[in-house]
């Protein structure tokens, strides 16, 4: 039980709703990089944890592919987390665990059939090693294609952004957010998580 009714004078709690962009964060020789490893391994239909109430309403649309770390790579996760427990450390001080996810390669497609897109949601989910993300990122992998733009939604705002090749967007992993439905071409995109105990 909870029994303290003391005024709080100062306000002491982290910035919940606080989202970091670094511009040109992959150069074009890593972006080149990735893509050229994502080719060679097996695509899927990315997928939404729960339930959907609505059967008729596509909430995702995208094909995604797993990366594995491995020595040839091992630099790119580096990066990633060097770059996230520094922003960790003067942002959001969250205790991490690390990464306990591969890294997930996404494509958007812009048919005009079926616009690549994911509609608002968080990256935590309520079990399993989803239930542990705290901090997410997105990485733009491309310039070729229209529409795809990042929204997050932070009380009653929806913040949008139109990241270029090799932005990255961090961010806790409960904010919601969403991509857009791409027009034109193909939005390539790199994302993971960091993980970490139960909020306190």
């Amino acid at each position: 039980m909870i029994h303290n009714f003391d005024l709080l004078q100062t306000r002491s709690n982290i910035p919940i709703t606080q989202v970091q962009i670094v511009p040109n964060f992959l150069h074009p020789h890593e972006i080149s990089f990735v893509l050229e490893m994502a080719n060679s391994l097996r695509v899927e239909q990315g997928k939404i944890l729960g339930r959907n109430t609505n059967p008729a309403l596509v909430l995702r649309q995208s094909d995604i592919k797993w990366l594995e770390w491995n020595e040839s790579n091992w630099w790119l996760f580096t990066k990633f987390v060097d770059k996230i427990e520094q922003l960790n450390k003067a942002i959001w001080t969250f205790d991490l665990f690390g990464v306990n996810e591969y890294f997930q390669y996404t494509e958007y497609h812009g048919m005009a059939s079926n616009r690549g897109h994911y509609d608002w949601h968080i990256d935590i989910s309520h079990d399993g090693l989803t239930s542990n993300r705290k901090i997410s990122f997105e990485c733009i992998l491309d310039d070729d294609h229209d529409g795809g733009e990042f929204s997050m939604l932070l009380g009653p705002t929806e913040n949008k952004f139109k990241l270029n090749k090799g932005d990255v967007v961090f961010y806790p992993s409960y904010l919601l957010n969403k991509v857009y439905p791409v027009t034109r071409g193909t939005r390539r995109s790199l994302v993971g998580w960091i993980s970490g105990p139960s909020f306190k």
